[in-house]
């Protein structure tokens, strides 16, 4: 977690350049039925910065409740 920290200081500097975001490519995602939805892929530190962004604030978002719904959905069917 050390380097991770040392890390987000550099990418946060503005004299490193090195070590800052670049121009994202924009691209397709295919989704069903032959859609496709515009999307932008990130360089490699912008993907660690912000993976590591949610991992260190993992609590303040909220769970998945698509279990607890679904459970209710099979208990309202059988009644």
């Amino acid at each position: 977690m050390e380097f991770l920290a040392a890390f987000n200081e550099k990418v946060l500097n503005q004299s490193e350049q090195e070590y800052s975001f670049v121009h994202q490519l924009h691209c397709y995602a295919s989704k069903t039925g032959f859609h496709l939805r515009r999307t932008v892929k990130l360089d490699p530190v912008a993907e660690l910065f912000i993976y590591n962004l949610i991992y260190r604030n993992r609590k303040t978002f909220r769970s998945d409740f698509r279990k607890t719904i679904n459970l209710l959905h099979k208990f309202i069917k059988i009644k």
